[in-house]
């Protein structure tokens, strides 16, 4: 594991051997000595600890977690470089993450932190260094990143010290006092330690697996259950909660709240039977752990009024007579809202609302990730392939010599006359059965693929040309649009993207003297020429991300096809994309790219 960038981009076993390694790290922290059984521990004097430097480049506002970010760094003996702060970086005079992280990297950076409005930016920013690396000095290329939350879909160091404080709190249980352990005062330090010392590093490993699967929950045979209250839709907590799902299907998800601020259907649909919903704070009640989210009475009072948001709240406070029902544990990713939390405030220094444990963990868990990461540095890590179409996925509907087109199709261009035909052209491509209407656009897109020599289109259009042959078949006009492309061949994978938009297409490729006629299929993923419709993406944000859309489900029995993007995850119709797939300038990007790859 060379980067920390979502549960989502995690395999198991690197979930499970992080958290493993930051509970060997807890005694060490609270007793406030040198951290023991690091994987890679700094050494101020080698020389090799001056270029051993984490940046923070925090585009929100941040305590905790940019706190224990520093101090993890800290205790590990890192240097800190310049903070990146929403106040004092170039972020606010409109510079791309791209740039804050060559800045950084550019002043010794080892370690690239981020905290980001925007979703996506970590996972760009390392495939972006992946990629062209090795256009600059050796230490970028190896650069681990670490996403520290970004815009509503992940935040995987707080997802990993949530994790780590449930299994601290449970392995009190394993003990002769058979307690658990809910804060780390001296004695519960000395507790910790103990039963550690019992569990070499595989018991402790099969510990944390039994842990997430549901062992030690109350009801096992269902398995670990977490209950999430508050504003789910715009959560990024939340998103990175559900993303453990893939991971470890024994974990169940109760999602309390509005219906207007639940996780989208579409999510809901792909978590299956894993999640269920609910406004009622009591079926919460038969959780493990419930969650509850930072109170955004600005965001409720978007969509409703302030005295329905206030009644929406009231209905998922949690008080004293839910905690006497109740026999799990409270967490809390802080901060608390004194004026409108959603626990009672009698309430947070009660055995089982352990907060201010969550808050203590990140400190080690941090540091856990910092270590893994950096030992893994000079592993190559490949994070986005775009799937293109090959050769032989496509049907040949008609294959001969030009001549020999010509030949049969001599009376079909006499009735054209002279309008321009298949047979005007001896090498190219001609894009027939567009739908009408669409030819200008879907030409557009070919420009932005790069097709057309010097970026110039020299694509003709023929727009609401009738077919005679299929009006008289049907017995009603046909009309349709053709573009016809005198020497430019498009690819394979835009040829199949364009299929999303024009569905009877048929592409014919007139080349060596040869006549074919293809039936291209729907493309696997969408390069570049089309923009995600999500304004907060790291791909409509910065002109260096070269984005792609993939094609998740194809168009089946009448419902459209569905696409994700994979910065920020967000799932659309073919509708939706159609809709705002012309928002973004293109010449920034592919110019950009192109003087990168020339």
């Amino acid at each position: 594991m060379k980067h920390c960038i979502g549960v989502n981009l995690l395999r198991p076993d690197e979930i499970v051997n992080l958290l493993v390694h930051a509970l060997q790290l807890i005694v060490s922290y609270m007793r406030n000595s040198v951290p023991s059984g690091l994987i890679y521990r700094p050494n101020k004097d080698d020389l090799a600890w001056l270029a051993l430097k984490v940046a923070m480049i925090f585009e929100e506002p941040s305590s905790r977690t940019i706190g224990s970010q520093r101090e993890a760094a800290e205790w590990w003996l890192a240097r800190l470089g310049f903070p990146m702060l929403p106040d004092s970086s170039s972020l606010i005079k409109n510079e791309s993450h791209t740039r804050s992280a060559l800045t950084a990297l550019q002043q010794r950076a080892a370690i690239l932190c981020f905290r980001t409005k925007f979703e996506g930016v970590a996972l760009h920013v390392a495939q972006f260094l992946e990629r062209y690396g090795a256009q600059f000095p050796d230490w970028y290329r190896t650069a681990p990143i670490i996403n520290c939350g970004d815009g509503t879909k992940n935040h995987p160091t707080q997802e990993l010290l949530d994790l780590l404080t449930y299994l601290v709190y449970i392995l009190g249980l394993l003990d002769s006092e058979g307690t658990p352990i809910n804060h780390l005062t001296a004695p519960n330090v000395d507790r910790l330690e103990k039963i550690l010392n019992q569990m070499d590093g595989e018991k402790l490993r099969t510990f944390v697996e039994d842990a997430l699967n549901g062992k030690y929950a109350e009801n096992p045979d269902v398995g670990l259950v977490i209950a999430i209250v508050g504003d789910l839709s715009h959560s990024r907590v939340c998103n990175s909660k559900l993303d453990l799902t893939a991971k470890f299907p024994r974990i169940k998800f109760i999602l309390v709240s509005p219906s207007k601020f639940q996780v989208s259907k579409l999510r809901r649909d792909e978590l299956g039977a894993s999640v269920s919903v609910t406004e009622d704070i009591t079926e919460a009640l038969q959780a493990d752990i419930i969650y509850y989210l930072r109170t955004q009475m600005e965001r409720l009072e978007e969509v409703m009024s302030r005295a329905e948001a206030e009644s929406a709240l009231d209905r998922l406070r949690f008080t004293e007579w839910h905690m006497r029902q109740f026999q799990g544990v409270i967490q809390h990713p802080q901060p608390l809202d004194r004026f409108r939390d959603l626990i009672h405030p009698s309430l947070l220094n009660h055995p089982q609302v352990i907060i201010d444990l969550q808050a203590l963990l990140g400190i080690p868990m941090r540091t856990a990730i910092y270590d893994v990461c950096w030992s893994n540095r000079h592993d190559h890590a490949p994070l986005l392939a775009v799937p293109k179409l090959q050769e032989g996925e496509y049907r040949i509907l008609a294959e001969e010599s030009i001549d020999e087109h010509r030949r049969k199709h001599l009376a079909h261009k006499q009735e054209l006359g002279d309008q321009r035909s298949v047979n005007d052209i001896d090498r190219g491509m001609v894009l027939d059965w567009l739908p009408p209407g669409s030819g200008r656009l879907l030409d557009e897109m070919i420009l932005r693929s790069g097709v057309y020599p010097n970026d110039v289109p020299t694509g003709i259009v023929v727009p609401n040309r009738r077919s005679p042959s299929r009006s008289h078949e049907l017995g009603r006009d046909i009309f349709k649009d053709i573009i016809f492309l005198e020497d430019v061949f498009v690819p394979l994978e835009i040829l199949g993207a364009l299929k999303l938009f024009a569905p009877d297409m048929r592409v014919i490729v007139l080349r060596d003297g040869a006549y074919r006629k293809l039936d291209i299929p729907l493309a696997k993923a969408i390069p570049t020429i089309l923009n995600c419709p999500n304004p907060a993406c790291v791909s409509r944000t910065d002109p260096e991300c070269e984005s792609f859309i993939r094609v998740t489900r194809d168009r089946t029995s009448g419902a459209e096809a569905l696409l994700q993007c994979p910065f920020c995850r967000d799932t659309f119709t073919e509708h939706q994309m159609f809709r705002t797939a012309w928002d973004k300038p293109v010449s920034p990007l592919r110019g950009y790219v192109n003087n990168l790859t020339a």
